[in-house]
């Protein structure tokens, strides 16, 4: 994130003007829709816990949500062998945070989320670890669980169906026109030091399970899934 006032400001305007393109965009490409936006804390730490199919998640999570997120991603996506190329000076300038996958990988992933919520940001995280490759929830990583019982902020829930649709795993390029993408928030909850981190991955993915209204043994729905009871009131 740049330090200057100007700096500042200029990545907010781009950061918002991406959001909005891909809000408005997506409903016309790619038939976006959202629901549960009510559902978002207008301000504090919030753990955004998203599902996770596409490259695209992180726009579309910033585009579904009233906040602005911030978002830890590998070191390697800023360029080869942690060096910072001219795209991922524009991922640092909107936001983005590298993250060592390798070695202490893991403490230094759950130390730069506990910093950003110390300052009251909202930050994403994928507690699946990796992209789904058929859509269908993986198992959540424990690390979502340490991160949200140390910083005892809300974590709010997100399941997005469909977006492997248009920029599959193993995929060079995006479609532009495809779909359709269902984004469904849930109501944030909280947790404390008393419940485990495994416990906390667990009922965070039935959550989204629920979300999308599926069980554990039924396969994805390429976005068709989700019901407006589900996650509030369906926004167009």
């Amino acid at each position: 994130m740049p330090t200057t006032l100007l700096g500042r400001i200029l990545s907010s305007i781009i950061y918002w003007g991406i959001a909005l393109s891909v809000r408005y965009g997506g409903r016309v490409f790619w038939g976006l829709r959202v629901a549960g936006r009510e559902h978002v804390p207008a301000a504090g730490p919030l753990i955004v816990a998203v599902t996770h199919e596409s490259v695209l998640d992180p726009l579309l999570a910033g585009a579904a949500t009233s906040r602005r997120l911030r978002f830890l991603a590998r070191n390697t996506l800023f360029g080869p062998r942690g060096e910072i190329k001219q795209h991922g000076r524009v991922l640092l300038f909107v936001g983005a945070v590298p993250i060592e996958r390798d070695g202490g990988g893991a403490r230094d992933t759950i130390r730069a989320a506990r910093k950003l919520l110390s300052e009251g940001q909202a930050v994403l995280i994928f507690p699946e670890g990796t992209r789904s490759r058929d859509g269908n929830v993986q198992r959540f990583r424990r690390g979502v669980g340490l991160i949200a019982r140390a910083a005892k902020c809300p974590v709010l829930p997100i399941s997005i169906d469909g977006s492997r649709l248009l920029w599959q795993k193993g995929h060079r390029f995006p479609r532009f026109v495809g779909g359709p993408v269902r984004v469904t928030i849930g109501a944030p909850v909280t947790y404390d030091k008393t419940t485990s981190a495994e416990d906390i991955a667990t009922e965070l993915r039935g959550m989204i399970l629920g979300l999308r209204g599926t069980r554990e043994d039924e396969p994805a729905g390429d976005g068709a899934g989700v019901h407006e009871s589900a996650g509030g009131s369906s926004s167009e």
